[in-house]
């Protein structure tokens, strides 16, 4: 049966709004992978332990649970709790590049190349660190760096200074959350080849795998969220209306449009592709399970070129092949 509405220009407006939306670093669903982490996480911040290494295929979701914590965090401590996020690009690893990339990431004031020096740069790291820090009772600071195993070995050195003065000279702690894939695993072996103990012990004693989803019970959590979540008016604001009653509106008058429902078809959708592509990863990446539900909506939901009254197994199926799932994923484990 598909959907017969009239579709106005402002729902395919509000449609475009809505899934630029969903696809932002704003909408955040809270996996069983990501509630683990940060169990982990606040457990390590609490102790004084100087960090961590967590690592995990391409795509899991990794940036989206660096995100989401980030958020947990400021709410359980106060929204001046000091949570930094360095996102590392390729780069040549010089003191004054190393402490002006995270000034950058840190957004506190422009950077004057030519007159500022690394000791300049560093002081004003250590600074906006301490500050931010001791405004808080707990005095910490919790610094993730995302694709951390482009750090160099000389990075860690430098990293090592600004916990050393931060703890001692400031009584300010300082966890190192290290996010990133293999190579991560890599570079810590690499250390340790290289005799670089006291960096591994620093930064890398504690280590997390982070996976995908990695069963229908946590698939079906997913479409709970998304069951919660709300489109976009014109405004970008929140309008009131759930997704589901807007994309599918017959259904959802008639009590069916509930994702959640969707999770034995959604998850046995994905093992058909998987077994399809022979893909022989456990846990599904998010970046395809989000992707395939936007290409879900996009495409039958009431704006939608095939507009349908609810979906069912073969549409998910579609749009799961659509993602590139198989074709772009890896087929054989990374670990």
């Amino acid at each position: 049966m598909e959907n017969t509405t009239n579709i106005s220009t402002d729902d395919k407006i509000i449609s475009a709004i809505t899934l630029r939306n969903l696809k932002s670093p704003e909408f955040m669903i809270a996996t069983k992978s990501i509630f683990d982490l940060y169990e982990k996480m606040d457990n390590w911040i609490l102790t004084g332990d100087c960090g961590a290494m967590i690592y995990g295929r391409t795509r899991v979701g990794k940036t989206s649970a660096i995100n989401y914590i980030s958020y947990k965090l400021r709410k359980q401590y106060g929204e001046d709790f000091p949570v930094l996020i360095w996102t590392l690009t390729d780069h040549v690893p010089t003191d004054k590049s190393f402490y002006a990339s995270i000034i950058n990431a840190m957004d506190i004031g422009e950077i004057k190349t030519r007159t500022e020096t690394a000791l300049n740069l560093k002081e004003r790291v250590i600074n906006y660190m301490r500050i931010r820090a001791s405004a808080t009772p707990l005095k910490r600071i919790v610094f993730m760096i995302d694709e951390a195993w482009k750090l160099a070995a000389k990075e860690f050195d430098w990293l090592m200074d600004l916990y050393n003065t931060l703890q001692n000279k400031y009584d300010v702690q300082m966890s190192v959350f290290l996010f990133g894939t293999k190579e991560l695993l890599a570079l810590r072996e690499c250390l340790i080849s290289d005799k670089q103990n006291q960096i591994v012990e620093r930064f890398m004693l504690n280590s997390h795998r982070f996976y995908g989803i990695r069963s229908e019970m946590e698939l079906g959590m997913c479409l709970m969220e998304l069951d919660r979540a709300e489109v976009s008016n014109i405004s970008k604001n929140k309008n009131g209306k759930k997704i589901s009653e807007f994309y599918f509106p017959e259904a959802y008058n008639d009590g069916v449009a509930v994702f959640y429902t969707l999770t034995i078809d959604y998850w046995e959708a994905f093992q058909i592709v998987k077994k399809y592509y022979n893909i022989r990863e456990e846990d599904i990446p998010m970046m395809y399970f989000m992707g395939s539900f936007l290409k879900i909506l996009a495409r039958f939901g009431k704006c939608g070129e095939k507009a349908a009254y609810f979906i069912g197994k073969e549409e998910i199926i579609t749009c799961i092949k659509e993602t590139g799932y198989g074709k772009t994923s890896n087929t054989a484990s990374e670990f």
